[in-house]
């Protein structure tokens, strides 16, 4: 009998342990704002990788389970996912020349260090999240500057790429009207997108608006959905029918112009100033004169930076107040990687002004674009927010770590698998109720399991380790239950993905995960089971001239109910991404950087089953 032998060696893993007395500069220490605007992810420690790697053999919908269901109404907006956004320190443009960056990069590299302390509280392995303050820079940017700020989201997973942390500072620190656009709707069943629109409507009293969009005309080939055989014929049937059914939730260009123009003009924001976008407590005021003497070093390297960020900060204000002179509004376009944003402001202009790439976060600095005589879109750079209620695993599919330096498919290949899975009724749900229409094809692909989308059969290999796992030696000689590694090993066999010892599984798996971010093995979370959780309203919002100097919500908020009235309303990306391993500058948040290999054993019986991670 063919015995199937899974190993770490066997798939090419290299150690990327570095001495520990190495020291390395972190991101937000000096000189790593000389890096630019270039997306700056921390590298996995080897023992997570092997981890998860091990992990992989355990059979499907097993306990722990690799997708848990996130659902709005656990969507927290507290102090926790507020101190997942870094805000920027007090400024003014008569600040001393090189005071500002050393303000931000201290503020910025305190923050690393509590948020790497509030991950390793909550328990969970902490997933990717951007290191670069350049980037955090671009976002504040575009943030202070927005009448209304728009965060975009893909369709397929809204709850991944509505970061709580985002939320919490429009909503709550900046106080600024937030729209949530669900983009590459073309992909998901028009009456999932309602669902979820209704349930962020009802649920996140923060949000004013949920437009969809789709801009799959100027996207690139790889996130079409449709074989070129058929797309000519399911447009058109797709594209009548969705005209038909748009009433229940405004979509596109028009929609989405139009409800900003009324959010921003109604006068309901408060007036924020740029010196003043953010609530930090006593505790973390920057003091100037420590300033002077740690960073007098580095004004004398970077004055010439620094003048020109000055200079450029001035440029912007004029920009804004011109802006807000001739009374056009500012729209700030934020949002991940890869969801889509720069194919939507092409779609939005009719013309090609910012380019596209698969690669997440390919745009790489703020952008003001003007749309017509009333509005101007203002694009900012993707970014990847820390999280404490998501790993690694979901972050992939998502597509916002980019697929070359992804170190192992295994754990990602679960998380899909399994949400496949659980999904898998209530897509059926949709497709028997739109049988026959493009929303009952899509309901269909969607609800169709990995083994069945990749065409596998199911192995009789004998693996002791999958026997011991089940508890069930009467298994010898029949079919196993499907395990990542399992369907990695068949599809690599089919494929004739072959080396010296056996399958290589690697680049199977690699190969499934491009075949999900090209649209060919199609997947989406469907929305909430039930009604929407409808939650208090706060009416965070008053009139310019009746706002007070002090920055108590007591005064200024009042409490409302919501209802549902507001719907109505490859090789290029390892040379974009850098890496950080200096655990003092925002290391890689993992329970391994302060656990030897010896203690995870004991640890991991605290930590429970991602169940018990923290929600915000």
């Amino acid at each position: 009998m063919a015995t199937t032998v899974f190993t770490v060696e066997s798939l090419g893993l290299k150690s990327t342990k570095r001495l520990s007395n190495v020291k390395r500069r972190g991101i937000g220490s000096a000189g790593a704002h000389r890096k630019g605007v270039t997306t700056v992810l921390a590298q996995e420690a080897t023992y997570d990788v092997e981890r998860r790697v091990r992990d992989g053999r355990r059979p499907l919908m097993s306990v722990p389970l690799g997708y848990v269901e996130r659902v709005p109404s656990d969507f927290r907006d507290d102090d926790r996912a507020l101190a997942m956004m870094p805000a920027r320190p007090k400024w003014d443009y008569e600040l001393k020349r090189g005071k500002l960056h050393a303000r931000e990069r201290k503020a910025f590299v305190a923050w690393l260090h509590r948020a790497k302390e509030a991950m390793i509280e909550a328990g969970g392995y902490a997933p990717a999240f951007e290191q670069n303050i350049e980037v955090w820079r671009q976002l504040w940017r575009v943030l202070e500057r927005a009448d209304v700020a728009v965060v975009v989201v893909d369709a397929r997973n809204p709850m991944l790429h509505l970061p709580p942390a985002l939320y919490a500072h429009v909503t709550r620190r900046l106080r600024k009207p937030l729209v949530v656009v669900l983009n590459k709707i073309d992909a998901v069943p028009m009456a999932a997108v309602e669902q979820w629109a209704s349930h962020f409507i009802a649920t996140l009293p923060g949000i004013d608006a949920v437009v969809g969009f789709s801009s799959r005309d100027e996207a690139p080939a790889d996130e079409r959905f449709w074989d070129k055989k058929n797309r000519e014929h399911e447009e058109r049937d797709h594209a009548a029918e969705r005209m038909h059914r748009a009433s229940c939730i405004p979509i596109g260009r028009d929609a989405l112009l139009r409800v900003c123009q009324e959010l921003a003009a109604s006068g309901k924001r408060f007036q924020t100033t740029d010196a003043n976008a953010d609530d930090q407590d006593d505790d973390d005021e920057l003091d100037d004169d420590d300033d002077d003497a740690k960073d007098s070093g580095d004004e004398e390297e970077d004055t010439e930076a620094e003048e020109r960020a000055m200079q450029a900060l001035r440029a912007e204000q004029e920009e804004h107040e011109r802006a807000r002179a001739e009374g056009r509004i500012m729209i700030g376009l934020v949002g991940h990687p890869n969801v889509g944003k720069s194919s939507m402001v092409n779609s939005m202009l009719g013309r090609k002004a910012v380019s596209v790439k698969a690669t997440p976060g390919h745009t790489k600095t703020l952008q003001t674009l003007i749309l017509d005589e009333k509005t101007c879109l203002c694009d900012s750079p993707g970014l990847v927010f820390p999280r404490t209620d998501l790993g690694p695993a979901e972050q992939i599919i998502g597509n916002l770590i980019p697929l070359p330096v992804v170190r192992e498919p295994f754990s990602a290949i679960r998380w899909l698998a399994e949400a496949k899975l659980v999904g898998a009724e209530r897509w059926e749900a949709i497709q028997r109720k739109y049988s026959g229409s493009s929303d009952g094809k899509l309901a269909a692909s969607l609800a169709m399991s990995m083994t069945g989308a990749l065409k596998v059969r199911p192995t009789t290999d004998y693996d002791p380790e999958v026997i011991e796992l089940l508890n069930n030696e009467d298994l010898t000689g029949e079919a196993l239950p499907w395990s990542p590694l399992s369907m990695c090993q068949a599809y690599g066999k089919m494929r004739g993905f072959m080396q010296t010892r056996g399958v290589d599984l690697q680049k199977a798996g690699q190969t499934i995960l491009a075949l999900v971010f090209e649209g060919k093995i199609p997947y989406a979370i469907p929305p909430p089971l039930g009604a929407p959780v409808i939650r208090e309203r706060k009416t965070a919002y008053v009139d310019d001239d009746e706002v007070s100097d002090d920055d108590t919500d007591d005064d200024d908020i009042k409490v409302t109910r919501s209802g549902f009235a507001a719907l109505a309303m490859d090789s290029d990306a390892e040379e974009q991404y850098a890496y950080s391993s200096d655990e003092a500058g925002g290391a890689f948040l993992s329970m391994s950087s302060i656990l030897q290999p010896e203690d995870f054993k004991k640890e991991s019986s605290k930590r429970g089953s991602h169940k018990k991670r923290a929600n915000f």
